[in-house]
């Protein structure tokens, strides 16, 4: 909704290890100022799978509904949780055993106000799926930010993952008075969702109760050692800091900051920064970005920074969609929509004005590469996708472990209804690939505020799945038939992935030599030996393979070809093996793996997995 009041690492290797890798090297930059059209040579990756998420009926809370949706998405490794206006829809990964919930039954609201604007995210770093929305009420002017966490072991069984979601059991909830009350009053219009491995951030923009008019930009600030230890039992309490965002570092008024959602731990100069993006989304027309920075040691001791970066080229207010059969499409503003950080670099994505053939311009979609410094920063590369006669805005962004970019969008011509569409930006090729579609529209929205705007969705949602950082989950929102609304909002989940994803050259972490005696066969002494190699990789080396996947390899220098591979090869290798410790047979090949929190150990399971415990033997 727009600004409307709401109805060092040290290894222990048991057996004969010599190379250790991590998958992966920064992508290429991107390329500046082109626009892709949907004549790329490679289609994007497919849609895997696909259903319908929540509608304007079922997000409605007693009988009252809200638009737009407004629709966000968080992937755990079991669960798929949708967010809408004004519900959560948590479901299994095929969209089965669905459970939805409104906003405010999910927070214990029971009556006023219809709690709106959801976001929610599930946390890789901490294994937790993440719940916010904002609350107002006019009468009162009383507002609200609600957040919610979840157990760590709501991942752990399907079954109980839907129970504990239906009755709040091991669920966090917390309720914050974010409403300014010295001078005017005010209420929170937006929210956005952010978090790293120190901080949990909301990002608010509040307005004037009295005239609806921007007054200031706010992050509300959680600190996640606050939580980290919560598995059960009596919620914990939160350390809390509100930040009210001064001007940026040339002066200009902070509005719509996006705070990055970091897949992958970070430090520079001795802290672990979270990056937040803003536009100058209130002017006419610029080509600054502004690159915010917030750290500290606790929600006490919070330092926010900023530097202005100068892109190559302009944006401003995206032109209005137009639509079969309806009235045109109210497209937003400007403003960063998603942000994600990933390796080293943020992506941030906007819609913006595009002139891809004669007047008038159509709405099409800017990502933007940054590349974050100690206290500076650079634009490091820009791409406009777009298309002649065919309208984008409302993008969101995520990356995966091969570094391609996903961005969602929603998407409308003259003689097409509203739907949702997608592209890819390999890592490997530097551009976007065809646009994809994950649905189409099947009748003119019509959505009206008080403003004579019809509305749609700020964003289309997207995030990186967890337990398979090839893939993707997006949701948008497109118009369908709802029995007694007529044509109205309906969302859309999909699950992207590639059939291949081209592997990235590895990072050698740590390598060495060691010899073994010979051994005849396996009723030699010698055929199978305890090896205990140990080495310290410097934090400094470890930059960038946050979040990678681990390798261990072994080569034999005298035969650099032979591959060594397998059980008990007979190719003369030397290969990892399973010994045995204990009366029930566990093996004990282990990785120990030194971290900031502390030391742990890793198991060599015997489908060649690292585990946090060891497998028992299954004898083939």
């Amino acid at each position: 909704m727009r600004a409307a009041l709401p109805e060092c690492l040290s290894w222990s290797l048991l057996s004969a290890t010599a190379l250790l890798l991590v998958a992966g090297v920064p992508s290429p930059a991107l390329a500046e100022d082109t626009v892709t059209a949907a004549t790329a040579p490679e289609p994007s990756p497919p849609v895997r799978a696909r259903f319908n998420g929540l509608d304007r009926l079922q997000a409605a809370h007693q009988g009252r509904e809200a638009f737009p949706p407004d629709t966000s998405i968080a992937a755990g490794e079991l669960r798929v949780l949708q967010a809408a206006n004004s519900a959560l829809r948590l479901s299994a990964p095929n969209g089965g055993e669905a459970i939805v919930k409104s906003l405010n039954d999910f927070f214990n609201v029971p009556d006023k106000p219809l709690l709106f604007q959801p976001r929610v995210y599930y946390d890789r770093m901490a294994k937790r799926f993440y719940v916010a929305a904002l609350g107002v009420d006019p009468a009162s002017r009383e507002s609200t930010l609600y957040v919610a966490f979840s157990s760590v072991f709501v991942e752990v069984d399907n079954l109980e993952v839907a129970r504990v979601f239906q009755d709040g059991g091991t669920w966090c909830s917390y309720r914050f008075d974010v409403g300014l009350k010295a001078g005017a009053p005010t209420f929170p219009g937006s929210l956005a969702l952010g978090q790293n491995e120190s901080w949990i951030v909301l990002a608010t923009d509040n307005y004037r109760f009295n005239d609806g008019g921007f007054r200031i930009a706010s992050l509300h600030v959680i600190d996640k050692r606050s939580l980290s230890n919560y598995v059960s039992g009596p919620c914990p309490s939160l350390a809390y800091a509100r930040v009210n965002v001064p001007r940026d570092a040339a002066g200009r008024r902070a509005f719509a900051l996006q705070p990055a959602q970091h897949y992958t731990n970070h430090e520079v100069a001795g802290r672990r920064p979270l990056y937040l993006v803003s536009t100058q989304a209130l002017v006419g027309s610029s080509d600054v970005y502004t690159l915010w920075r917030l750290s500290g040691e606790d929600t006490t001791a919070l330092q926010l920074g900023s530097t202005s970066l100068r892109g190559d080229f302009v944006y401003r207010r995206p032109p209005a969609a137009p639509q079969r059969n309806g009235p045109d499409l109210d497209t937003g503003d400007a403003r960063i929509t998603q942000a994600a950080f990933r390796d080293g670099k943020v992506w941030a994505v906007h819609a913006t004005a595009c002139e891809l053939g004669p007047p008038p311009a159509e709405s099409c979609l800017r990502l933007v590469e940054i590349t974050p410094g100690a206290a500076d920063g650079a634009v490091t590369g820009q791409e406009n996708l777009g298309r002649r006669d065919l309208f984008l805005w409302a993008p969101g962004v995520a990356v995966n472990f091969a570094g391609d970019v996903l961005v969602p969008y929603q998407r409308s011509r003259a003689r097409q209804p509203m739907g949702i569409g997608y592209a890819v930006r390999r890592a490997a090729k530097g551009v976007f690939d065809a646009l994809g579609n994950l649905s189409g529209g099947q009748c003119p929205l019509m959505t009206f505020d008080e403003e004579g705007r019809n509305l749609t969705g700020a964003t289309a949602g997207a995030q990186a799945e967890p337990g398979d950082d090839l893939a993707f989950w997006i949701a948008g929102e497109y118009p369908g038939v709802l029995e007694g609304l007529g044509c109205d909002w309906r969302t859309r989940v999909g699950r992207v992935r590639d059939t291949v994803t081209p592997r990235r050259p590895p990072i050698v972490l740590a390598t060495g030599r060691f010899t073994l005696p010979p051994a005849d066969g396996p009723a030699s002494p010698n055929f199978s030996l305890k090896v205990d190699l140990r080495a310290a990789v410097p934090e400094a080396g470890l930059q960038g393979t946050s979040g990678r996947l681990l390798t261990l390899a072994l080569a034999d220098v005298g035969r650099p070809n032979v591959a060594c591979e397998g059980h008990h090869p007979r190719n003369g290798c030397a290969a990892i093996d399973y010994p045995l410790v204990g009366p029930d047979l566990f093996n004990s090949s282990w990785v120990s793996v030194a971290l900031a929190d502390g030391r742990r150990r890793l198991f060599l399971t015997e489908s060649q997995d690292l585990s946090a415990v060891p497998d028992p033997l299954k004898p083939d």
